[in-house]
């Protein structure tokens, strides 16, 4: 059998466990894996000197602003990141400009995702109160699930509070879609903004003014909502360890939910990242290192499903702030070619992660 590669002195991962061999490769497509050395001719030979080599990637949550944005990223530059980060698939996030709520808009996003994509995709749908009679159309065009948020989420996107989230859930159910959610409790988050308002910026600020206790708040109705309705759930970037014990024992009464993290909730914290300043300013905010650590528990035990980069570049005016007010800057960060080569260093190699468990 001729290969067009042949990688050689790899430690592959399938799902049965850790293969020491090659792999080939054969009109883009996997040809054999064996263990030790594949007797074959290859157009191109790899030795990768015992390294991991791991399936392509799945980011569940990249936002590549492409339409309505574009100076920040497109999707041509965004998979280019993401190729040379490891991620091979990307579910893109629904809230660009205008967002994908009904045919019109997700035929647009589709084009620009024909157009630019380096690798595979599929695209999220948006779920408002003002486009719950289009989410049948959306998931028959294609839309592999539906993403709503529990408090303001800018100009263009509605947000939904806990009548619309439960009106949503109950349509969504019928569906037999996915509800994906960022969430955070619109009237904590107002109010302990309001109570911190006068206090100078910092991480630990802004981890005070959006706590814990309104993501929890909010995991907490979601959870009980998806057991009412019967409907899929699936959490967007969980920040808190007590979010993720929620999440555990749900799934042990039976509720169909899923949980993700992001890579920034695992290697970084205010209290050793305060330097950062609005760099780091992400929603939900970087919380304590003590969380941090106790999110790896629920990241090793397999509670946390997913990694979604919540990957969000944005120009670096923006990050810093109309009239360099760091309230007014910009929430989010790039990270989708850095995220998976971060995990492996913090999960496989500090933490004992099992390379199977990773992929």
């Amino acid at each position: 059998m001729g290969a067009d590669l042949l990688i050689k002195n790899a430690k592959i991962v399938p799902e049965q466990g850790v293969i020491s061999g090659s792999l080939a490769v054969k009109n883009g497509k996997i040809a054999a894996v064996a263990s030790g050395d594949l007797l074959t001719e290859a157009l191109e030979v790899r030795d990768i000197g015992g390294k991991y080599l791991f399936p392509g990637a799945i980011d569940t949550h990249p936002h590549f602003f492409d339409p309505g944005a574009e100076w920040r990223e497109d999707f041509w530059h965004g998979t280019c990141a993401a190729a040379s980060g490891g991620f091979t698939t990307v579910l893109d996030m629904p809230n660009t400009l205008p967002p994908v709520k009904d045919g019109k808009t997700f035929a647009l996003k589709l084009r620009r995702a024909m157009a630019g994509s380096l690798v595979d995709y599929a695209l999220w749908g948006s779920a408002m109160p003002d486009n719950i009679t289009d989410l049948e159309e959306l998931q028959r065009l294609g839309c592999i699930a539906f993403k709503g948020f529990t408090l303001d989420a800018g100009p263009d996107f509605q947000w939904s509070d806990e009548y619309e989230q439960l009106r949503e859930m109950k349509k969504i159910s019928e569906l037999n879609g996915i509800f994906g959610v960022h969430a955070e409790h619109a009237v904590l988050v107002q109010r302990f903004t309001e109570l911190y308002a006068d206090e100078e910026w910092s991480l630990q600020v802004h981890d005070k003014s959006r706590p814990p206790e309104a993501e929890l708040t909010a995991v907490n109705t979601l959870l009980m909502y998806s057991k009412l309705t019967g409907c899929r759930l699936h959490i967007c970037h969980l920040s808190i360890p007590e979010g993720a014990q929620l999440i555990a024992k749900a799934k042990e009464c039976g509720v169909d939910v899923t949980a993700e993290t992001c890579s920034h909730y695992l290697t970084l914290n205010y209290e050793d990242n305060a330097e950062l300043g609005t760099f780091g300013k992400i929603n939900p905010p970087l919380r304590s290192r003590e969380r941090m650590e106790q999110m790896w528990e629920y990241v090793l035990d397999g509670t946390v499903d997913y990694l979604g980069t919540d990957h969000a570049p944005y120009l670096k005016c923006e990050k810093a702030g109309e009239d360099g007010d760091p309230r007014k800057a910009a929430c989010g960060a790039p990270e989708i070619d850095i995220a998976i080569p971060l995990l492996l260093e913090e999960g496989i190699k500090k933490r004992n992660m099992s390379p199977v468990r990773f992929a």
